[in-house]
C-alpha cells in the first residue's frame, strides 16, 4: 500500500473515531466551450455561440452582445465559408 492511500486510511479512521465531520469538497468547473459544429450551418452555429456568449455575459454581470456586435465578433473568431461549394 503506498504512502497517500495509508495517509487516507488514517484520515477516515481517524474522522470516524473522533467523530469529525470531513470538510466539503469543493469541486470547481469551468463554463462549457463553444465548438463549431461543421454539420450545421453557419447561422446556426452563430445563433447558438451568442445564446452560449450571453448567457455566461448574464451570469458575470457583463454587457450583452446584440445580434449586430455578435455577428462581428464571431466572424472574427469564425470566417464564414462559401456554403455553396
Amino acid at each position: 500500500m503506498n504512502n497517500f492511500l495509508l495517509r487516507w486510511e488514517w484520515y477516515n479512521f481517524s474522522c470516524k473515531f473522533l467523530k469529525r465531520k470531513k470538510p466539503m469538497t469543493l469541486h470547481i468547473g469551468q463554463d462549457e466551450k463553444f465548438i463549431y459544429n461543421d454539420d450545421v450551418s453557419y447561422e446556426q452555429n452563430f445563433d447558438k455561440w451568442l445564446r452560449w456568449t450571453n448567457r455566461e455575459h448574464r451570469i458575470y454581470k457583463m454587457k450583452e452582445y446584440t445580434k449586430e456586435e455578435g455577428r462581428k465578433v464571431f466572424a472574427s473568431i469564425h470566417k464564414k465559408i462559401d456554403e455553396d461549394t
